[in-house]
């Protein structure tokens, strides 16, 4: 009867350390398996994070790349550039080059300035200059052999006084021609007067005979 008793407690005790040790091992076995899967969403969350700085980084290389490559970045501009013959009483006569849209001071200021006899009223400094353009400087008293010494005025040199010893053209008309003289450079052919405000078609047929353009 004892022996029976003691048998069965033993069968007990196995059947408990037994019941025990599945019970570890499953414990150990559920760690293990939250740990692993910690590690793998630590594993996934930093190859995220490191594949959004790469995206990232890549995106800034790209930016400063485009930044670095903007057109015109570094490249040289060409300038247009124009080549006058400027003569006279100038200190420095000769080929000179300027940039396109320069006026006529520019060029006297290339050719060193006026010489000491110039005539320093007789040219329009303002005027615009053109490629290939002739620019004369006269001295004191010098009668210029030009268009002007046959009778014709020159629109390119003429002041308003002189503008209005032409028939039809009064102080106002005078006024609107050197205004566009000095807007947009000089004249390049006498029928471009009819572009000035206030001279039609019958003025300019009055005076076309009359004037010129050098």
């Amino acid at each position: 009867m004892r022996k029976a008793v003691r048998r069965k407690q033993r069968g007990l005790y196995f059947a408990g350390a037994e019941t025990a040790a599945v019970l570890f091992a499953c414990v150990l076995f559920a760690g293990a398996l939250s740990g692993c899967q910690a590690d793998r969403a630590m594993t996934l969350e930093w190859k995220e994070s490191g594949a959004q700085g790469e995206a990232g980084g890549g995106e800034d290389a790209r930016t400063d790349g485009a930044k670095e490559g903007l057109p015109g970045d570094g490249a040289e501009t060409v300038e247009a550039r124009i080549f006058v013959h400027v003569c006279g009483a100038v200190r420095d006569q000769g080929l000179k080059e300027l940039p396109a849209g320069s006026r006529v001071f520019d060029a006297l200021e290339l050719a060193g300035g006026f010489a000491e006899d110039a005539d320093e009223a007789a040219v329009n400094l303002a005027g615009f200059l053109k490629d290939g353009q002739q620019l004369y400087f006269p001295a004191v008293g010098e009668q210029v052999q030009s268009a002007a010494a046959e009778g014709k005025l020159d629109l390119n040199q003429a002041d308003e006084a002189a503008l209005r010893s032409l028939p039809g053209i009064g102080e106002s008309r005078a006024k609107a021609i050197c205004q566009y003289r000095r807007e947009h450079g000089d004249f390049t052919k006498v029928e471009e007067l009819m572009q000035v405000p206030g001279i039609k078609e019958a003025i300019y047929l009055q005076i076309k005979d009359l004037v010129t353009v050098q």
